[in-house]
């Protein structure tokens, strides 16, 4: 191994002096070696290009195999496209770099990038020649080991100051040449003056053309594309509206004098809502592969929100105020700034390895911090945390990226309830998440992760702007959630799953009258297959309920400020509408929550832990019909795990805990086949079960559908 490794610090050099003294962008005309991954993270490849001439690739699994007396194809695809001479195309002619949505992939769905593909084809020959190994392969002419050439830094090398000479093939390989030793020291040259930095901006590509501020397909440095001054200060800025026009047939809510009524018919609703968010965003340094240095962002919004009921209650408290609401609101969504700390090994010295130099990562693992008004989302699906709100967060990546974690701790501000963005009052509620995400685990393109919730919520009196009582116990609910969680594919089989544990104590629970320990688990799992154009889902999740209301245990799991892409997302009629609980200030299931946590409000009202749970089944497809338009097809099979909670509230002897099947279809257009423009479209019903027909008074003939029909448009520049 000494004398392997001599002999490829001593290819490297001469390679390395070839490249420096001739600057060609081809060092094979210089010399024996051609450099592959000039630019990698582990530094290039000295192949030499004479030694392999002739030899054939002997693995099976290579897909070019060679044809009788032509050996190029061993490491090159032959074409005849515009000639009948065959061409030989380098194996970035097909694959391109990683995460190129036109590299092919292998029967197991691996991509087959450039890399992937040249990595495959020179360790399978080397692998494949291990038995009986050539000369070429020794580890140096005149020696008897055999090295197979296998591991990453038999090829690979970091970048040496080698002496500016140009070596030949005879001075690589001489014949008569005595073995070298690992102690043979290698001629260096003094380093060279430095030379002055070159600002990359400064050199036109070849596909620099800036075009007017208002074109969103050209370059321009509104949008961050270009440089706004001295070369590394670059200015976004985005607008996205976005308008959601929903009719549905929901609940009614009740007043004196309708008890036993059916209170699932007169619950048509109308609802508008227009959200438009403009982003201001400044940074310095800002690569692709490295964060930027600093950056600060301001987000303003403004919202115009629309309800029409058929019923009186809903929209305000007050009767007297009517049956619509109309209402236009301002804020500033969001306002952060951000800072680099540096390397991650710098920051935490107990991350680095040997590869770093003084505590840099060669592979860009870097470690910032950012404080202020930010979105955040906890985990893969929006379970637990899924908010826009006020806080500070460090985070960062290590290992090559295989590992990402987050340490993120939330002042939380209160929302305004109609267009659920932020006011700048105190919620008087912190929020601590940290989470640490693992690529790679147990097999290629599985990520793990696990996480540390944290939710104190001080409690007290608050009454929002309709009239609502949303908070009245001035006790406090200290909640932890303890989760795993994992995302990727096994194979052909895409997979997410998650599982939390909920601990802690509620002061005061309004449902028991007592303070109540925590104990409430929730579990979620979604298996996906894809054929050809068409995605099979099927998925179940599981929150526990509460079996005895009253017992000073609260067993029923709800989140702190979920928003879950599972099940149908949007699609749902359970998942995207409300349903009040009759005869109580309580929401049976809030907006974008599929948990039935039995809250005063999602926005403004605390964590219940005494509620009813629920079991759900799913299944459901996406279709990509064409490039432009996708159709969604969902089913929800829903039950209560318990439904003493409700019972308890609206003191009916016993409840179903059958809630339904929840049917969704729709359609995602993207008439210009990018994200700037993409509109939703859908219908979604609930048959009802006997659970809900029970609590609403309905009857298997009359109201026992609930629906809604929703149109949104998302533009975004």
């Amino acid at each position: 191994m000494a004398a392997h490794y001599s002999r490829r610090r001593f290819h490297v050099a001469y390679l390395l002096a070839a490249i420096a003294a001739s600057g060609a962008s081809s060092p094979d005309t210089l010399s024996p070696f051609a450099a592959l991954d000039r630019d990698g993270a582990r530094g290039p490849v000295a192949f030499p290009h004479k030694i392999h001439e002739g030899v054939v690739n002997p693995d099976p699994a290579f897909p070019h195999q060679a044809l009788q007396g032509d050996a190029c194809t061993s490491c090159h695809h032959a074409v005849k496209s515009t000639t009948d001479a065959a061409q030989y195309q380098a194996c970035s002619a097909c694959h391109g770099p990683d995460g190129n949505p036109g590299n092919p992939a292998d029967k197991d769905g691996w991509e087959l990038s450039n890399r992937e593909i040249s990595h495959r084809a020179c360790i399978g020959c080397h692998r494949a020649t291990e038995a009986a190994t050539p000369d070429i392969f020794k580890a140096a002419p005149g020696r008897s080991e055999k090295v197979t050439w296998t591991r990453c830094g038999q090829c690979h090398e970091p970048a040496l100051t080698a002496p500016p000479i140009q070596p030949t093939l005879t001075s690589v390989f001489p014949e008569s040449a005595p073995p070298m030793n690992a102690g043979t020291p290698i001629p260096v040259a003094p380093p060279a003056p430095d030379a002055a930095p070159m600002n990359r901006w400064d050199v036109n590509p070849p596909m620099r053309h800036e075009g007017r501020w208002y074109d969103p397909y050209h370059q321009n440095r509104l949008k961050g594309d270009l440089p706004w001054s001295e070369g590394s200060h670059f200015l976004s800025i985005s607008a996205e509206s976005e308008a959601l026009g929903v009719q549905r047939q929901t609940t009614g809510t009740w007043a004196p004098g309708n008890q036993g009524t059916n209170l699932l018919q007169r619950g048509n609703q109308w609802a508008f809502r227009e959200n438009l968010l403009v982003t201001f965003d400044f940074a310095s340094k800002s690569t692709a592969f490295r964060p930027a240095a600093w950056r600060v962002s301001i987000t303003p919004a403004f919202s115009f929100n629309f309800l029409r009921t058929q019923r009186l209650g809903i929209a305000f408290e007050d009767e007297t105020k009517g049956l619509d609401r109309r209402k236009v609101f301002g804020t500033v969504q969001s306002a952060f700034a951000e800072f680099r700390l540096g390397d991650t090994p710098d920051v935490f010295p107990f991350l680095r390895s040997d590869t770093g130099v003084r505590g840099n990562s060669p592979y860009f693992d870097s470690t910032s911090i950012r404080a202020g008004v930010q979105p955040f989302v906890s985990d893969f699906r929006g379970f637990i945390f899924n908010d826009t709100n006020l806080g500070v967060r460090l985070f960062g990546n290590a290992s090559a990226n295989r590992y990402q974690f987050n340490l993120a701790g939330f002042g939380m501000l209160q929302k305004d309830v109609d267009s659920e963005l932020n006011t700048w009052r105190s919620r008087g509620q912190a929020v601590l998440i940290g989470n640490m995400y693992r690529q790679d685990t147990f097999l290629p393109g599985y990520t793990m992760q696990f996480s540390f919730h944290y939710n104190h919520d001080r409690g007290g009196v608050y009454t929002d702007e309709n009239g609502f009582v949303d908070r009245v116990a001035p006790a406090q609910l200290d909640a932890v959630y303890l989760g795993w969680a994992g995302d990727g594919h096994l194979g052909r089989l895409n997979l997410t799953h998650a599982f939390y544990q909920a601990l802690g104590r509620d002061g005061h629970n309004q449902i028991a009258n007592r303070a109540v320990t925590i104990n409430a688990q929730m579990g979620a799992i979604e298996a996906s297959v894809t054929e050809d154009w068409i995605r099979f889902r099927a998925g179940y999740m599981y929150a526990s309920g509460d079996k005895n209301p009253y017992d000073g245990s609260g067993r029923g799991f709800d989140a702190i400020m979920d928003m879950p892409e599972f099940a149908g997302g949007r699609f749902s009629f359970w998942n995207a509408q409300p349903l009040r609980l009759v005869r109580t200030e309580y929401n049976l299931d809030s907006q974008n929550s599929l948990l039935p946590s039995m809250r005063s409000n999602k926005f403004a009202g605390e964590s219940n832990f005494v509620n009813p749970g629920l079991i759900l089944y799913n299944a459901g497809f996406d279709a990509d019909i064409k490039p432009k338009l996708r159709f969604v097809a969902n089913w929800n099979y829903l039950m209560f795990d318990h439904t003493q909670p409700i019972t308890a509230v609206i003191g009916v002897p016993s409840i179903s805990n059958k809630i339904g099947l929840d049917n969704g279809f729709g359609f995602r257009i993207r008439p210009l086949l990018n994200e700037n423009l993409t509109i939703d479209t859908g219908y979604s019903f609930l048959f009802s079960g006997e659970g809900i027909r029970q609590i609403y008074g309905g009857t298997q003939e009359a109201g026992a559908v609930l629906h809604a029909v929703f149109l949104r448009i998302r533009m975004v520049y």
